[in-house]
């Protein structure tokens, strides 16, 4: 009996996996503006002028209604 042998040979097209990705990127800003103002407000003491009068005793007489000097302030 003759033994009968084949060989026979092929070769596939190669596989080609092709992935595309798109990652879109969104950048979103949101901004927020704060105004600020800083008051700063110094309170000083009272500059006070204080004046004093004292009255005097009059040395006119010691009548009641008048005398030398009329019961007048003064010196």
């Amino acid at each position: 009996m003759k033994t009968k042998f084949h060989e026979s040979h092929s070769q596939d097209e190669p596989h080609v996996l092709k992935h595309t990705v798109k990652k879109p990127v969104y950048q979103e800003v949101h901004e927020v503006i704060l105004p600020r103002r800083q008051i700063t407000q110094e309170i000083k003491p009272v500059l006070e002028d204080i004046q004093t009068l004292v009255a005097r005793k009059s040395y006119g007489g010691g009548d009641a209604l008048g005398g030398g000097a009329g019961g007048a302030y003064g010196g």
